[in-house]
């Protein structure tokens, strides 16, 4: 009941025209395109707002293969292997619909114009390729090399239990073929996938359970179901740091991505909005550089030592900080003191003024002006705080703090709790830096906070996470872009091997890197070269790109951006990650310019730099959401753990599964999703067992999968 409809172009030629930039193609004003509304024949309006003109296929005319494309953004389906989405089919972004009906048989369908035959016709110059549907805009949803035969082989798994036979089967698999894989496998290939599928029974396999391992055949390798991600390039780094960052991650053993992006959370949590950048020439939009980041992988990979390495600067200022605060709180104590009895004589005075009729004013106006005001201790980072704390610090220390927590599932989760809505809205509005926030509480009164800016780092296991963004991108509270804003989210392969490494911190490297912090915590915006616009004092102040070699680097990569977050072509949630590279381009671009230089107009170096740092984040943040867009391998996998613990009897039923609650299997669609591929790949088969009612389902394991030990 949930399948979308395709129709075979079997004697039928279709004209698929999409829309240009969301808007209608200029290609429908031309001679051939205006031909195609007055032609009579069927219309379907796509979920993108295209339009699928509907005509007879050419008789004794055979188009050349590689030949689809008509005119930019318009193709054709016809006769060999392809089909045509049609409505009332529901796609990603949108319905199809019908303008004009399809309610005539093929050879009733009107002719196709016979400019446009003669031109898919002609030969080509060059060597021709095979047609593949918007290969281009649809980029991001081909499967690859290496992973063609397993998406082939389920898609002929669900097509035969859903009744298709060989031929069905065959025909159906090789449109999908040219439609989704790239390149596409050979026919032959196709075939042999085919042919092996429609061996099992029509409906679901396995009638009845085989009798021993050699009745069952071979499980095929299950897909990745964690995308691959680039390695961490030192070159990203500031020049500065890269020695120290490449000390630190040789001495732990740990991927460099860890301190990596340690480095640079500590670095934005020092320059905060000490100082902004302006991405455009003349736009007033500002971005105020600080970071969250977050850390994932397994408890072996040295997350936590890693990521405290780079804190140690910043603890160090927050403990010279400390020592500060408590010199002048000794001072304040003896002030206070003096003041104290001042004060006293102060209002003896203004009573005797007030019996006598003298002016008792003036003495009041000095009482005022002597009020003491305490110190303000200089805060740098904080652990564990509740979100008012963390207000009040940040009242008495405008320019940010870093949180760092070791392990952020429990943050992430105190969060979801009933009552900490206002927390969740308070780190969203942190996360931009450039604006206040009041709290208003019965208790507390009113707390006004002129610049809340927080950047945050800590460490998270893959298992958590994966749980936690399930829950997060199904809707609801959790689904609110807080996840989205951690931009510096890395989650790296883990190292092969492993070295046993002693030997003393790289003291000319560290000492250089710390210098750097050190620099920026004492250094003004006036330091660097910063504009203001002079309209408001407490403005914060900002570097530009220089006007030429820099700039026009930023705009085309931004141009490039918002192209690619418009098509529609990604998953919501990477949709929504992506976006916020608005800002984490530009704000590594002026932190790794303040870390190498004393300030000034922002060159082309440290831009290239944060580009290449977004294109690896970007790698990165796709395996994170991998969870989300492929739930199906996800759940499998989870299932093939419970199986290899021997947690489930063999023979199990589907709500086996999910009435443990296990994570990623915690209801009836995760389990169905797991056992359909896990029979897909012939890990189980499934077995429909007679009962007073109807037939119940049984799952059985491959004992060539060795799992039963």
């Amino acid at each position: 009941p949930t399948a979308n409809i395709g129709i075979a172009c079997d004697g039928v030629f279709v004209i698929d025209v999409d829309p240009v930039d969301g808007a209608e193609n200029p290609w429908l004003s031309s001679e051939i395109g205006a031909s195609l509304r007055h032609a009579g024949g069927p219309v379907a309006i796509t979920q993108r707002g295209g339009r699928h003109f509907w005509f007879r296929a050419p008789a004794g005319v055979t188009l050349k293969p590689g030949a689809s494309q008509i005119a930019p953004n318009v193709d054709h389906r016809t006769t060999g292997g392809s089909y045509v989405v049609v409505p009332p089919s529901v796609g990603a972004i949108g319905e199809y619909k019908w303008d004009t009906r399809l309610d005539c048989e093929a050879s009733k369908l009107p002719p196709a114009h016979d400019v446009v035959i003669k031109q898919l016709t002609e030969p080509k110059a060059g060597k021709h390729k095979p047609a593949r549907h918007k290969a281009e805009n649809q980029a991001s949803h081909l499967v690859g090399e290496g992973g063609r035969n397993d998406f082939l082989t389920r898609e002929a798994g669900r097509l035969r239990r859903a009744g298709g036979d060989g031929h069905s089967i065959g025909a159906m698999l090789k449109a999908i073929n040219l439609d989704r894989c790239s390149p596409p496998l050979d026919d032959n290939e196709v075939q042999k996938i085919a042919e092996s599928v429609s061996r099992y029974p029509t409906g679901q396999r396995g009638v009845e359970r085989p009798a021993g391992p050699t009745d069952w055949p071979e499980p095929q390798p299950l897909p990745d179901d964690l995308p691959a991600v680039l390695p961490f390039d030192f070159d990203l780094l500031p020049n500065v740091f890269r020695a120290w960052v490449e000390d630190v991650t040789d001495r732990l053993q740990c991927p460099p991505d860890y301190p990596a992006v340690a480095a640079m959370v500590a670095l934005a949590g020092i320059v905060g909005r000490k100082i902004g950048i302006r991405p455009k020439r003349q736009d007033d939009w500002l971005v105020v550089p600080n970071l969250w980041g977050a850390v994932i992988g397994r408890p072996s990979l040295m997350k936590t030592p890693a990521i405290q390495e780079p804190m140690k600067p910043i603890k160090r200022l927050e403990e010279e900080a400390s020592k500060v605060f408590d010199s002048a709180k000794r001072s304040s104590v003896a002030t206070n003191a003096v003041a104290e009895a001042k004060n006293k004589l102060t209002k003896q005075g203004i009573t005797e003024a007030v019996r006598e009729g003298k002016d008792a004013l003036t003495l009041a106006m000095e009482l005022v002006q002597d009020v003491t005001v305490e110190p303000k201790r200089r805060r740098y980072l904080t652990n564990d705080t509740t979100v008012e704390k963390l207000g009040e610090l940040l009242n008495e220390n405008p320019r940010g703090m870093i949180v760092f927590r070791d392990e952020l599932a429990g943050w992430l989760r105190s969060l979801d709790k009933d009552g900490q809505e206002g927390a969740r809205s308070f780190y969203l509005e942190a996360w931009n830096g450039n604006g206040r926030y009041t709290f208003d509480r019965i208790g507390r009164g009113t707390l006004d906070i002129e610049a809340a800016v927080v950047s945050i780092i800590g460490a998270i296991q893959p298992g958590p996470l994966q749980a936690y963004l399930r829950e997060a991108v199904k809707g609801g509270g959790g689904d609110d872009g807080l996840l989205q804003r951690f931009q510096l989210v890395v989650w790296p392969d883990c190292p092969p091997g492993w070295r046993n490494i002693d030997h003393w911190p790289n003291a000319e490297a560290r000492k250089a890197a710390w210098d750097v912090f050190y620099r920026l915590d004492r250094q003004t915006a006036n330091d660097f070269g910063a504009e203001r616009d002079g309209f408001h004092t407490s403005e914060i102040p900002f570097l530009k790109f220089s006007p030429v070699t820099a700039q026009d680097e930023f705009d085309q990569w931004r141009s490039e951006l918002e192209h690619r977050l418009r098509s529609g072509q990604e998953h919501p949630a990477i949709e929504a990650h992506l976006a916020k590279y608005r800002k984490l381009v530009p704000a590594l671009a002026l932190l790794i310019h303040l870390a190498d230089t004393s300030g000034g107009l922002i060159g082309i170096d440290p831009l290239q730099k944060a580009i290449r740092w977004a294109a690896y984040l970007e790698s990165h943040a796709r395996r994170l959401y991998g969870a989300v867009s492929k739930p199906d391998v996800s759940a499998a996998k989870a299932l093939v753990a419970r199986m290899q613990k021997q947690e489930l009897k063999d023979g199990f039923a589907l709500r086996d599964i999910y009435r443990n609650g296990w994570a990623g299997l915690g209801t009836k669609e995760d389990a169905e999703r797991a056992v359909n591929l896990l029979v897909d790949f012939d890990w189980l088969m499934v077995c429909d067992v007679p009962t007073s009612t109807r037939p119940a389902k049984q799952y059985f394991v491959n004992p060539r999968a060795n799992l039963r030990g």
